[in-house]
C-alpha cells in the first residue's frame, strides 16, 4: 500500500513538472545561469479598433525588431515559435486593462540558455470610438469606414485621431443621394510629418471617400502632431462643427 502510494505521488510530481515546461505567461520562468536575454515585446505591435464597448484587439509581431544573435538557428527557430495572446481581444472599452502573454517552452529555453526579459505586460485599451459620438450619425457604420482609412494607409502610417463634421449648412439642392450631411476626418502620421484624409457621409447613411486623390489626402509641411492639424482645422470649419473621436 505504502509503495503504491509512494509511485502515484511520484508520476503526480513528474505530471506537474511536464506542465510547468510549457510557459502562458502565468507561471514564473526558470532561472538560467549567464542568460541570453530576449526582449520578446519589441516584436508586438497593438491595434484597437471599433466602438467602446464592442472594440477588438489585433496584436501583430516584426520579430526583426528583437535585438539577439540571429546567426544561431536554434534560437531563431525558438523564437519563431513562441505565440502571443491576450486574455481579452473583443467586447473591448477604452481604459480596459487587457494582459498580453508569451506561450512557449520553459524546457526549451532553458536548454537554449534563455530567459525572456518578460513573459506578460499590461495594456489599457484607448484609441476606440465614442459609442455617444457615433449615435450622433444614426446609422453609419464606422468601422466600415475605419477599414476603407486602413487599407490606405502605407506601411509607416497610422491613424493618431479621428474627428466628425457637422455640416448643418447642407445644400438641399443638391442629389442627395449623394449630399454630404457629416465626415469623418482621419489625422495620419507617418513619424514626422501629419495629414488629413476625410470621408462624407450623406444623409443616408452610406460613407465613400468624398475628394479626389489630391484633396483627399490633405498635406501642409507645418503639421507634425495631431494638435497642428486640429487647430487648422478649427480655422477652417469652426470649432463647434469638431466633434473628437476617442
Amino acid at each position: 500500500m505504502t509503495k503504491r502510494l509512494f509511485c502515484a505521488f511520484l508520476a503526480l510530481i513528474m505530471a506537474l513538472s511536464l506542465v510547468a515546461c510549457s510557459s502562458s505567461g502565468s507561471e514564473t520562468q526558470p532561472v538560467v545561469k549567464d542568460p541570453i536575454v530576449i526582449d520578446y515585446f519589441q516584436a508586438i505591435s497593438i491595434y484597437c479598433s471599433g466602438v467602446s464597448g464592442s472594440g477588438t484587439m489585433t496584436i501583430s509581431k516584426n520579430l526583426e525588431h528583437i535585438q539577439y544573435d540571429k546567426t544561431n538557428t536554434e534560437i531563431v527557430e525558438f523564437i519563431k515559435d513562441i505565440t502571443v495572446k491576450a486574455n481579452k481581444d473583443s467586447a473591448l472599452s477604452n481604459g480596459d486593462a487587457i494582459t498580453i502573454s508569451l506561450s512557449y517552452s520553459y524546457e526549451e529555453a532553458a536548454r537554449l540558455g534563455i530567459m525572456m526579459k518578460s513573459t506578460a505586460q499590461k495594456y489599457t485599451v484607448h484609441g476606440l470610438y465614442s459609442s455617444t459620438a457615433i449615435k450622433k450619425t444614426s446609422s453609419v457604420q464606422f468601422g466600415a469606414i475605419e477599414q476603407k482609412m486602413i487599407k490606405r494607409l502605407e506601411p509607416e502610417e497610422t491613424i493618431i485621431g479621428a474627428y466628425f463634421l457637422f455640416n448643418d449648412n447642407a445644400d438641399p439642392d443638391s442629389d442627395e443621394d449623394r449630399r454630404v450631411v457629416s465626415e469623418v476626418i482621419f489625422i495620419i502620421s507617418n513619424g514626422t510629418h501629419c495629414y488629413n484624409y476625410a470621408f462624407g457621409i450623406n444623409d443616408y447613411g452610406h460613407s465613400y471617400n468624398k475628394y479626389t486623390t489630391n484633396y483627399g489626402k490633405a498635406v501642409h509641411h507645418n503639421w507634425t502632431t495631431e494638435d497642428a492639424v486640429y487647430a487648422d482645422l478649427c480655422e477652417l470649419y469652426g470649432e463647434s462643427s469638431l466633434t473628437k473621436i476617442s
